[in-house]
């Protein structure tokens, strides 16, 4: 029988011990219980050529396993694709190691096997479209808001994009750098101020860094790299997303902060007086002040 409910924390060992399955791996068929577990960390997919993330559909897309060469419908692989055919729960974990969260039971919606690039390798990888199965979710609580923040690699190496690139250009090459730089510079600045920084959670909205000021009072903030050409774009697609954080975040007791943190200050003034009219704070490096935030690194 299932004993865990959406948000609950459990060591990785514990949860095998329990259910059986694998330790090793992020994605666990069990030979003793009907659960095929799923554990998921953006730390790690993005060093292989995915990441696993939520779609705007409402669906998790998650890639499949084999970090080498053309993954093969085997495996793990095999457990997720026929997991409903079989008899078995699709459960999803946040985090790999140690003490992992449980996010919920999910179902296979669809699967694209699609080519990524992996450093120097270009491969086909499996992409499962997991679907949420209703379950209740726990009372939020501050700690639901996001998790100790992580490091974004900023030396990892982006190969060319070899379809039409994405919408964002954040979403690889140069920008992506750019982009993992600016966010982690701001990270450090806040721990500077004596916060503490906060990534994103499968169970809220796929922010780039948060913070909590004072009681009752949330800060999230959404990162754009910009160029001369790419500005416009950004700015109006970094605004939408910092704008939906806020909605999705907001409580009766909770005031939230959208803060929309840009590579340079922008080109057009009007951004200035556009963000300042809908309530988004916007900043860039040596504008921080505009954030509370004083300290600087020497």
């Amino acid at each position: 029988m299932w004993d865990l409910t959406p948000g609950q924390r459990i060591r990785r060992v514990e949860l095998h011990a329990r259910y059986g399955g694998s330790g090793q791996g992020g994605i666990s068929p069990s030979a003793t219980t009907p659960n095929v577990l799923c554990f998921t960390d953006p730390r790690i997919g993005i060093q292989y050529g995915y990441e696993d993330k939520p779609a705007p559909d409402g669906t998790f897309h998650y890639a499949g396993e084999g970090q080498t060469g053309d993954q093969t419908m085997t495996r793990g692989n095999r457990a997720i694709f026929q997991h409903a055919s079989d008899g078995r729960a699709l459960r999803l974990f946040e985090g790999a190691k140690g003490t992992v969260t449980y996010v919920g039971e999910f179902f296979m919606e669809n699967l694209e096997y699609v080519r990524r690039q992996a450093s120097d390798e270009e491969r086909m990888v499996f992409v499962f479209h997991l679907r949420r199965i209703s379950e209740p979710l726990p009372a939020p609580q501050a700690p639901s808001l996001g998790t100790a923040y992580r490091e974004a690699n900023e030396d990892h190496e982006f190969g060319p994009p070899k379809q039409p690139p994405p919408p964002d250009p954040d979403a690889f090459g140069a920008g992506n750098r750019s982009h993992r730089k600016l966010q982690n510079g701001l990270a450090r600045l806040v721990r500077a101020n004596g916060l503490e920084p906060l990534s994103s959670v499968l169970s809220g909205p796929d922010y780039d860094l948060a913070w909590l000021p004072g009681p009752g009072r949330l800060v999230v903030v959404e990162v754009k790299s910009t160029t001369d050409r790419n500005e416009i774009r950004q700015l109006r697609l970094g605004l939408g997303q910092v704008l939906d954080y806020r909605s999705a975040l907001e409580r009766p007791d909770r005031d939230v902060t959208p803060v929309l943190y840009v590579e340079r200050r922008p080109m057009d003034i009007r951004w200035e007086r556009l963000t300042r009219a809908v309530g988004v704070v916007l900043c860039w490096p040596d504008a921080e002040d505009r954030l509370g935030l004083t300290a600087r690194e020497g």
